[in-house]
């Protein structure tokens, strides 16, 4: 069919197109490099074309050669995301690139970050300020739907910064990453909402009445002086619902995957994966911050950072290993004794009195283990968290 579309209209474009796809899927790759060169003689400028023949190239062991066509693909049009997410998978990773890795067996990192400052600086506009009011934001020239693949850009930037030992390089492409899909709001003035929010929970009022004899502060809170923010799972999983609203908790970036999604009648549709994978990426983005944060602190008490923002990674993707973080850090916590529950030897729970971080660990590492019932790290970190508190039978059950 696509043989009688060109016949009758031997210069159409899309159908060169199918014709050299077509061809590449059957594994015809020489058939495909001649239509996607017959596309550029009508039109020298179609990056379509020019990425195909990068594909196609790289089929054939040709990875040097490949290079060539996606980075003129991109040179062309900075946002075509096939190419430039090709050309960023054969810098960083060579064995991709089949027999001819072009340049060297190794990762050629240093050439990945020109790629991803060259797209990052044609792509952004300027900057704009922020819903906030704090400071600015970056403003892109990028299609809603297309948020997700510019913040993956960002956030690859970030961690090429950070291989190369540019620490606090790397933490700045990671607060654009997440800016990128956060709907105009900078990502100190989320991390000061979640603490806003978590200051009306009780356990946060009681925590700060018994240790400093005041109710946390809700207003005129700043990245600066930000309380410790203590969230139970179930409020922390919902966080961003609260946060984010008008789009039930979706970051604003993702809202067009999200609308998607409910327009779909497969729920395990491919825009469901899509954007399952895009809170997936941005769920580690935000880890990788509360890391930086922990080991690279910028203010006194890093703790008023990093805890908001594991809240925010699980509120977008439920995870047994961010359950078992956070059980580690808040089980550190010097805190005033409360009522919790402990497991009990005849099964189900019992009370028990336990500083109040060490209470609300156990709820996170219950969480996790309510989403992964293998995970040895929080069964070793909750035995050792029940020793601690003197429930060594428990324990070691």
């Amino acid at each position: 069919m696509l043989l009688c579309l060109h016949q009758l209209h031997p210069r159409h474009l899309p159908t060169l197109l199918l014709l050299a796809c077509a061809y590449f899927s059957s594994g015809n790759a020489e058939k495909s490099l001649e239509f996607n060169e017959l596309i550029l003689k009508i039109d020298p400028n179609y990056v379509e074309a020019m990425s195909n023949i990068g594909t196609t190239l790289r089929s054939m062991g040709k990875a040097a050669d490949a290079e060539t066509w996606w980075w003129q693909a991109v040179k062309l049009r900075p946002g075509y995301w096939d190419a430039v997410e090709n050309l960023m998978g054969v810098l960083c990773n060579p064995a991709s690139g089949s027999k001819d890795a072009g340049g060297g067996s190794g990762p050629r990192y240093r050439e990945a970050l020109q790629l991803c400052e060259f797209v990052d600086n044609s792509l952004c506009m300027g900057d704009e300020k922020s819903r906030g009011g704090t400071g600015v934001v970056g403003k892109y020239q990028v299609q809603d739907k297309q948020l997700s693949r510019l913040q993956s850009l960002l956030y690859s930037e970030g961690n090429l910064r950070f291989a190369l030992g540019d620490v606090a390089g790397a933490r700045r492409e990671y607060e654009k990453a997440m800016e990128a899909v956060l709907g105009g709001y900078r990502l100190d003035e989320l991390v000061v909402r979640v603490a806003s929010v978590g200051a009306q929970e009780g356990i946060n009022q009681m925590f700060h009445q018994q240790l400093h004899h005041q109710l946390p502060p809700a207003h005129s809170l700043s990245i600066d002086n930000l309380p410790l923010t203590l969230l139970v799972p179930e409020n922390a999983a919902r966080i961003l619902q609260v946060i984010f609203p008008e789009t039930r908790g979706v970051l604003p970036g993702f809202a067009g995957l999200s609308a998607a999604t409910t327009a779909s009648s497969k729920p395990g549709g491919a825009a469901t994966s899509a954007l399952q994978q895009a809170n997936h990426v941005a769920s580690n983005l935000v880890l990788q911050l509360a890391k930086l944060h922990q080991d690279h602190a910028v203010v006194a008490q890093p703790l008023t950072i990093v805890l908001p923002l594991y809240y925010i990674s699980l509120a977008l993707e439920a995870s047994p290993s961010t359950c078992n973080n956070l059980g580690i850090i808040l089980s550190a916590i010097p805190s005033p004794p409360t009522a919790t529950l402990v497991p009990s030897l005849q099964g189900g729970q019992q009370a028990a009195q336990a500083p109040m971080g060490s209470a609300l660990a156990m709820q996170y590492y219950t969480q996790g283990l309510g989403l992964d019932r293998r995970h040895p790290h929080l069964y070793t970190n909750l035995g050792s968290l029940l020793k601690d508190l003197g429930y060594v039978a428990e324990a070691v059950r």
